[in-house]
């Protein structure tokens, strides 16, 4: 890692050497949570102070030493299993505190995630992957992209830019879709393996009533311990889910008749997330990752039913897929008048 570059535009006026830069991290509980408000669905926490590259890793290494007994874990399926039993014993713990007491602190570890910038070198640069279509700094704006005119002022962090994600042992993104539900690719770029679960987006529907049974159900009561309508469940679920801090067990979701992959994502490999294909992992320990958005003609489908979904909700969507519906059509119209022109 020579230099995290940060610039918009595709070049290297944000280009900082990689042991100079500096992010911010949240800290975040290895535990089954409960969700008697919806309304403050917030569980992770930002954390005083920035961190390099270096220092976070080294800091990462030693809690992974502390549990193990060694610095590097151990395999990806030991590691997701030791995840998820914490997760469910200080989850029990919590349930099974004396009322009026603090229930018992569970795990906390610490994450560096939506971090702008990218590890990928500009163009011309001579790293392996520099000049390739697969450098995420150039993939949203490559041919066939409709991101591709989303530079300068409109480009979104983390949309049409890539994010780092700079994570330790059992750091977790909780079950999402990506925004406008693009699709999303992921780059691993060293470290220890990443486990990732995913929904098919034939599923959606039914990954929303699932967590909203497994994990929402004291807060879709309303008023009197009644449950809410199901249009207001619904979009309480969704709001909920937006906040990217909620962690289920795919076991629950297959109980639940919902079908979920899963891949452990290994250092110098890729993932792509599909349109509106609920998602959501951990790390098996030290990962150094990073995450950029798509889309193509056949994302327009998802994403104006994901503008439909934001309509309803009166949420703010990031992309103006209207708009990139009318450059598609104009492309699409402009490319056939040309090939009539050229074809008299």
């Amino acid at each position: 890692m020579h230099e995290v570059v940060t610039d918009r535009d595709g070049g290297d006026a944000g280009a900082v050497p990689a042991a100079a830069f500096r992010f911010g991290t949240r800290s975040q509980p290895v535990a089954r949570q409960s969700w008697p408000d919806l309304a403050a669905p917030g569980k992770f926490m930002d954390v005083d102070g920035r961190s390099s590259i270096a220092s976070f890793l080294a800091d990462a290494a030693k809690a992974t030493a502390k549990r193990y007994g060694q610095p590097v874990p151990p395999c990806a399926a030991a590691v997701e299993n030791d995840f998820w039993g914490e997760w469910a014993r200080a989850g029990d713990a919590a349930d099974a505190a004396p009322k009026g007491r603090p229930p018992p602190q569970p795990m906390w570890v610490n994450y560096g995630n939506d971090v702008e910038g990218s590890l990928f070198a500009a163009a011309g640069k001579g790293c392996p992957l520099s000049d390739s279509p697969w450098n995420l700094r150039r993939l949203p704006h490559a041919r066939g992209s409709l991101l591709a005119g989303m530079t300068g002022p409109a480009a979104v962090p983390g949309v049409t830019t890539p994010m780092l994600y700079i994570g330790g042992l059992f750091a977790a993104f909780g079950w999402h879709v990506e925004d406008a539900a693009l699709y999303s690719i992921n780059f691993a770029h060293a470290g220890h393996p990443k486990i990732w679960y995913g929904v098919p987006a034939a599923d959606a529907d039914a990954f929303e009533a699932a967590v909203a049974t497994c994990a929402y159900a004291a807060g879709l009561k309303g008023r009197g311990g009644r449950p809410l309508s199901p249009c207001a469940a619904a979009a309480a679920t969704a709001a909920v889910l937006a906040a990217k801090t909620t962690l289920v067990p795919p076991g629950a979701l297959l109980a639940a008749g919902v079908r979920v992959h899963r891949v452990t994502h290994e250092p110098g490999t890729y993932v792509l997330t599909l349109p509106r294909a609920y998602h959501g992992g951990f790390s098996a320990g030290v990962h150094v990752g990073e995450a950029v958005n798509l889309a193509t003609a056949d994302w327009l489908p998802f994403g104006l039913d994901a503008a439909d979904r934001h309509s309803a909700l009166r949420s703010r969507a990031v992309v103006d897929v209207e708009g990139l519906l009318l450059g598609e059509a104009e492309r699409v119209v402009g490319a056939a008048a040309a090939a009539r022109g050229g074809a008299r």
